[in-house]
């Protein structure tokens, strides 16, 4: 959070919005539709402001999973789970619900964007940028950080924690 405060980029706010979206989404015997929905307008919110963080939207079905509930309720707090992302997409871009071609026409020239040379975020020649990837996670992170977040995924596995894991 540190580097991205210098920059002028959502980066920040879209962290603490998925903290935010990960503890309302957290596991649990009991099935809470609130949270649920919290949790998926915030991924809602969280795609209007950088579509990457489409990746999050199966996060709302953790809970759905891990709880010990019929499957009516489940299905009951799925569906409110969509309608809330969907609210909290049009709250975050409503020009992207007013006007969808001109976002989609702004998503596809990020596509193309990223999809040739990009520098310092790709090589020169085009070629694979896991390198320069896995650089700049030793420096940020660091060895010891990256080690340790590997050992404590390895604890989870080997308990078979995966709410923890999700």
């Amino acid at each position: 959070l540190v580097q991205d405060a210098h920059y002028s980029r959502p980066e920040a706010f879209v962290t603490a919005l998925t903290v935010a979206a990960v503890a309302l989404c957290w596991p649990s015997p009991r099935l809470r539709h609130g949270r649920v929905a919290g949790g998926a307008f915030l991924i809602g919110i969280l795609v209007a402001c950088k579509v990457s963080m489409a990746l999050l939207a199966w996060l709302p079905l953790v809970p759905l999973v891990a709880a010990a509930e019929s499957t009516r309720r489940r299905v009951g707090a799925g569906s409110v789970g969509l309608l809330a992302m969907a609210a909290g997409f049009a709250g975050g871009a409503p020009g992207a619900v007013t006007q969808p071609g001109v976002f989609w026409h702004g998503v596809s020239q990020l596509m193309r964007q990223y999809a040739g040379v990009h520098p310092p975020h790709s090589h020169l020649d085009g070629g694979r940028g896991a390198d320069l990837l896995g650089g700049y996670y030793v420096a940020t992170i660091g060895w010891v950080g990256l080690l340790g977040g590997a050992l404590g995924i390895a604890v989870l596995v080997r308990h078979r924690r995966w709410g923890e894991l999700a």
